[in-house]
Parts: structure tokens; C-alpha cells; sequence
């Protein structure tokens, strides 16, 4: 017999294993069509992945295995098919819901994993482009353009979920121990390291303030002379100025009539002498 406790922990479980598992993966599918599931009583759209995904194959017989454990042996329908399951597209392929979509071949990422009451495994898809037939795109780069995108990825998912309920359940599934982890370090080595570049560059600041002080005091200890003698040319320059203006406009404030008029004196006119005449 199984506890209670223990069925309620159970696909929490097999939820969290599901995430490490299949989050964040890129893979090349083929969106070819949408069928109609029975025992949901809803269309799923089937995207069938491409026969070189051998890894990610490989982790969802995983997440089946799991599933098969955790939600029971007679469980009718966990939305990943196999070649083995009658009436399925031929090889393996994902039942999920996709929004106005065009058929066709596509790179996918794995964004989010939801388990449903029906234990339905909810995988949300991300188009990240269309496959171009060139062969010379790899995961890495799809994922390292999937990365530059980050920020706007997340606003678009942060305001797509409406309620609050939804926002609280996307916060918590993405709290995983690992995520975590990851942050607290990122968080410490960006600490250390402005810590270090800030004392770093406080020691040059100080070295180069003590130098330039010095400098500063020998071309100050320079150019005093200079300065001193700039000074006293200027000095000279506007006392000279001054005695100028002085000079010209001294009689200016000299009244008209006590000012003295000097007039050459006419030389007196001078007599005539006649020769005496010669006596013998």
C-alpha cells in the first residue's frame, strides 16, 4: 500500500525529473499534423522529431519509463508516441499545442513541461526559426541565438501569463535546485570580482593623484619666475599708460583766464649812423 502522502509527491516528482531531463532542448521536428485524441476529447497538434535526435529519443523513452512508474501501468495516454504505438506517425513525436503554425520542418526548444490531472505530459514548444536545409546549423549556435534573445523571451512569458496562479506556478517550476546553484554562484564571482576591480582601481587612482600632485608642484616651482616677470612687464605696461593719459590731459582743469600768455618782444629799431666824412 502506498501512503497519501507519498501519490501527492509522486508526479511533483516525476514533473521536476521531466524538466531536467527535457528543458531547454533544440531539436530539428516536423510539424505535419493535427489529430483529434479520444481519451482527452481535444486536437493535439503532432510534431514528429527527426531521425538524427537519437539523445532526445533516448530521454523520452526516459520520461515514458517514469511516467509509466509514477501515474500507473494502465495509463492510456501520456502525449509522447513511439514507433511502437498503434495508429501514431511513424517513429517518435510529441502531441502538444501550437499557435497558428504553418506546417512544415522547423527547429524546436523544449520551453516549459506541465503534468496534467490525466498525467498528460504538456510540453510548450518555442519556434526558433525554420530549417533552411543548409546544413551547417548545429543546437550550439541555435542555442546561442536563443541566448542573445533572453531578455525579450522573458518579458513576452512574463506578461503571457494572465493570472496569478499561472505566474506563481511559472516562478516556482523554474526555482529548481540546480537553477538555484547556478545563480547564488554567478551572484558571488560578480561580487568578488567588481570588489577587486573597485579596489584595483582605487590603488591606481591613489598612485596617480600622489604623481600628478609632484608634477604639479615642480612646474608650478618652474614657471613662478615667469609668471613673476608677466606681472611686473604689466605693471610697467598700465603705470605707463597712466602717465600718459596724465601727461595729455594735465591742463585741462586750468581756468582760461588765469592762464599766461607770453608774446615775443619786438626788438627796438635801430638808428642810422652817418659816416663822418674824412678830414685830411
Amino acid at each position: 500500500m502506498v501512503r497519501k502522502d507519498s501519490a501527492v509527491l509522486e508526479p511533483e516528482q516525476a514533473l521536476i525529473f521531466a524538466k531536467k531531463l527535457l528543458c531547454n532542448k533544440v531539436f530539428l521536428g516536423h510539424y505535419q499534423e493535427r489529430r483529434y485524441v479520444d481519451s482527452l476529447k481535444s486536437y493535439r497538434d503532432v510534431v514528429l522529431i527527426d531521425e538524427g535526435e537519437s539523445d532526445l529519443k533516448s530521454q523520452l523513452d526516459i520520461v515514458k519509463q517514469h511516467m509509466a512508474i509514477y501515474c500507473g501501468p494502465s495509463i492510456s495516454w501520456i502525449g509522447i508516441t513511439g514507433p511502437d504505438v498503434v495508429g501514431a506517425p511513424n517513429g517518435y513525436a510529441v502531441w502538444v499545442k501550437l499557435h497558428e503554425m504553418p506546417f512544415g520542418k522547423y527547429w524546436f526548444q523544449i520551453k516549459n513541461i506541465k503534468i496534467s490531472q490525466s498525467c498528460e505530459v504538456v510540453i510548450s514548444l518555442k519556434r526558433v526559426r525554420k530549417d533552411k536545409h543548409s546544413g551547417n546549423e548545429t543546437k550550439d549556435e541555435l542555442e546561442e541565438d536563443n541566448s542573445l534573445r533572453s531578455v525579450s523571451s522573458i518579458l513576452v512569458d512574463f506578461f503571457s501569463y494572465g493570472t496569478a496562479k499561472n505566474l506563481v506556478n511559472r516562478i516556482t517550476s523554474e526555482l529548481t535546485t540546480e537553477n538555484v546553484s547556478k545563480t547564488v554562484c554567478f551572484i558571488t564571482v560578480l561580487l568578488i570580482t567588481v570588489l577587486a576591480g573597485l579596489l584595483h582601481l582605487v590603488k591606481l587612482l591613489g598612485f596617480f593623484s600622489l604623481k600628478f600632485l609632484h608634477q604639479l608642484t615642480i612646474l608650478l616651482q618652474v614657471l613662478t619666475p615667469y609668471f613673476l616677470g608677466i606681472l611686473d612687464f604689466l605693471s610697467k605696461c598700465v603705470g605707463g599708460l597712466y602717465i600718459l593719459i596724465a601727461m595729455m590731459w594735465r591742463d585741462r582743469g586750468v581756468p582760461q583766464h588765469s592762464r599766461i600768455q607770453t608774446f615775443p618782444m619786438p626788438l627796438p629799431k635801430q638808428r642810422r649812423v652817418k659816416p663822418l666824412p674824412l678830414q685830411f
